[in-house]
């Protein structure tokens, strides 16, 4: 059975990020690249608990699961709807989304969290789609 490769990115203080790229290196990521904010690369799922695990200089490692446009907030809702949440996600999950938007048609980032939410929770069953403020996360 073939590994998937996740689009990853580390989270970097500024100034680090040369550091971080040589540690992910290390920890066997192919070709990190230094972006604003941090670094970015690939791997599998052993890669992405390695990075967890051992990485001191990322604040965080984030997992990128989709792409898409979304000129409006009807187009996100659509776009995370298709996503296949309940890789992530199961029924006794509860999800907290933070938004933010730079630069975008969609400007009201409470307003795209709470669609990406409940869009998420709709499409895995989990908790938090129908309440105005769900506590915890996945």
């Amino acid at each position: 059975m073939k590994e998937t490769l996740h689009q990853l990115f580390a989270v970097a203080s500024p100034g680090v990020e040369s550091m971080l790229r040589a540690e992910l290196a290390g920890l066997g990521a192919g070709s990190p690249v230094i972006v604003e904010g941090g670094v970015t690369f690939q791997g599998d799922d052993e890669l992405l608990m390695r990075a967890n695990l051992w990485s001191r200089t990322a604040s965080r490692i984030l997992l990128r699961i989709a792409e898409f446009p979304a000129a409006n907030l009807r187009a996100l809702a659509s776009g995370a709807g298709r996503l296949d949440w309940k890789e992530y996600l199961g029924p006794q999950h509860r999800l907290l989304v933070k938004a933010t938007c730079h630069s975008s048609r969609v400007y009201h980032s409470g307003a795209a969290a709470e669609r990406v939410r409940i869009a998420a929770c709709e499409a895995a069953g989990c908790g938090g789609a129908d309440d105005k403020k769900p506590s915890g996360d996945a």
